[in-house]
């Protein structure tokens, strides 16, 4: 039990990193652990032109939190962007106005974040 407590510490400690990291970069925190139907996402920021959907991983190395976004995980990704954009874009006017990627940070001991923007396409079929 306490592997599993420190493990979600671990977890919004490097969301809390990687909030501030994009604040640093001009991203304004729209949801964070935005808990959707077929997925959950980490973070959601937004600048005037883009909204980005932000996985966070925490891992021993930057490699292994790259690797750690699968093919599998970006599909429930998707799926609860689908279900977050609907929930909080009914009028339409967000989307109206902005871009929408999916972007990848990437937190390991003794490095900087890693930001790997556009890490994989919004939607399967690559538009929006």
């Amino acid at each position: 039990m306490a592997d599993r407590r420190q493990a979600y510490q671990l977890g919004l400690d490097a969301e809390d990193l990687a909030a501030r990291f994009l604040r640093s970069l001009g991203l304004d925190e729209v949801d964070r652990r935005a808990r959707m139907p077929g997925g959950e996402i980490d973070l959601v920021v937004e600048d005037a032109e883009t909204l980005v959907f932000v996985e966070v991983k925490a891992r021993a190395t930057l490699t292994d939190g790259v690797e750690a976004v699968s093919v599998r995980q970006q599909a429930r990704i998707r799926s609860g962007l689908r279900a977050w954009l609907s929930a909080h874009d009914r009028d339409g006017q967000r989307m109206a106005t902005k871009s929408v990627r999916c972007d990848v940070i990437v937190v390991a001991p003794g490095h900087d974040p890693l930001h790997i923007p556009n890490a994989f396409p919004a939607a399967e079929d690559g538009g929006f």
